[in-house]
């Protein structure tokens, strides 16, 4: 049975009459009580009033010469008296949520996983890097910045080129990845600087052979030498890895209103031509107009397959028209600059990987501006700002 909102906030009693359950149900009639879900037995009824209605239900028992007993009370005004007879009981209650809130922000495990050859040792540095960060079990998600985290491994382990707190519940697992070495197995290079593919602003240098010649937080430009060839007096191949914060930008625009041609679905056929190897082909009968006022053509190119890669030397050619409609698309305000900033982005992430090799290219920063110059159109620029490896060698002049 449903529960009765009312009933709930007024409070509701269901009580158990014991004696003749007829001269009862006629005195609570009497004394006008609303009685619901009577059940009646050898012994008596049961049944469920308003706990308002209980001083007609007194004078109903003592006119029927029952005996009355309450089996269940509820309701908000029971629910009331309970507080008032114990009142740490919602103090309680509220320090037990509170406890159970600060329990679940509390980081059990941590652990992790990564790509290359990472060894034990590096494995438990990235747990001591991260502890040393204020993540480790035991600690409160709440006091823990995860991009603090991952920033703070990144810079104190420089062999590591990506690191990622990824937080699952009570656990969290660092997903890193490890840069990769150069091999012995690969060809000797002349003495040489490591050089700048591209203009940015340095975050590490990791210097395998050579001399540093730049530090975090410089900006250099294209050509400018990152490694020196030289170690000691001895020319060597400048290596090693030379992070920094590079940029890209894009442009897009897109009217709130445009009107253009689209295909309707309708087709025409408009003939078939079978070539053979030799050269010549058979033309099949097909109309040389098109029955659209506004269409366009094309050309179906087919090679005859009759069974898995087993094919006849023929190609067949299938010309037909199809319907094109003008249509006015209407973008609206909202939509038109979310697609004009969508294009954008899209325009300066192919500037970046153009540049730069996606695997070791990470967007740091989106930066949207939006250009108005014209009315029924909408444009964008982004910024996106990114960190990747900007050197390459250059072998010394002989």
């Amino acid at each position: 049975m449903k529960t009765d909102p009312a009933r709930l906030v007024k409070g509701s009693l269901e009580i158990r009459a014991e004696g003749d359950a007829g001269s009862f149900l006629d005195a609570a009639l009497n004394q006008g009580l609303t009685l619901t879900s009577v059940r009646l037995d050898g012994q008596g009824c049961t049944a469920r009033l308003a706990y308002d209605e209980l001083p007609q239900l007194r004078r109903a028992a003592r006119d029927s010469h029952c005996r009355v007993r309450f089996v269940r009370r509820r309701g908000l005004p029971f629910f009331l008296a309970l507080l008032r007879r114990r009142p740490l009981l919602p103090v309680a209650l509220g320090l037990t949520l509170l406890l159970m809130l600060f329990l679940s922000t509390l980081v059990l495990e941590v652990t992790v996983s990564g790509e290359g050859p990472l060894s034990d040792s590096e494995l438990q540095q990235v747990l001591d890097t991260a502890a040393e960060a204020g993540l480790k079990p035991g600690a409160t998600r709440l006091r823990v910045d995860v991009e603090e985290v991952e920033e703070y491994i990144l810079q104190r382990m420089p062999q590591i080129f990506y690191a990622e707190a990824l937080v699952r519940g009570q656990r969290v697992e660092l997903a890193v990845v490890r840069r990769v070495d150069v091999t012995p197995t690969e060809q000797v290079k002349p003495p040489g600087n490591l050089v700048a593919l591209s203009d940015g602003v340095i975050i590490d240098v990791l210097v395998r052979r050579g001399t540093a010649a730049v530090k975090s937080g410089e900006p250099v430009q294209k050509g400018e030498v990152l490694i020196y060839g030289t170690y000691g007096r001895e020319a060597v191949a400048a290596d090693g890895i030379v992070t920094a914060r590079v940029w890209a930008g894009g442009y897009g625009e897109c009217p709130v209103k445009e009107t253009g041609m689209l295909r309707t679905g309708r087709v025409a056929w408009a003939g078939m031509t079978i070539t053979l190897p030799d050269g010549r082909s058979w033309s099949l009968g097909g109309r040389r107009e098109s029955p659209y006022a506004l269409y366009g053509r094309e050309e179906l190119r087919a090679s005859t397959v009759l069974w898995r890669n087993i094919s006849l030397p023929v190609e067949i050619v299938t010309t037909v028209f199809y319907e094109l409609e003008a249509r006015t698309v209407l973008y609206g305000e909202a939509y038109a600059r979310e697609l004009a900033r969508r294009r954008a982005e899209l325009d300066a992430k192919k500037e970046l990987f153009s540049r730069y090799d996606i695997a070791v290219t990470r967007i740091v920063e989106t930066r949207v501006e939006e250009l108005f110059l014209e009315e029924n159109l909408r444009r964008a620029a982004v910024t996106i700002e990114a960190r990747t490896e900007i050197g390459g060698f250059q072998a010394a002049a002989q």
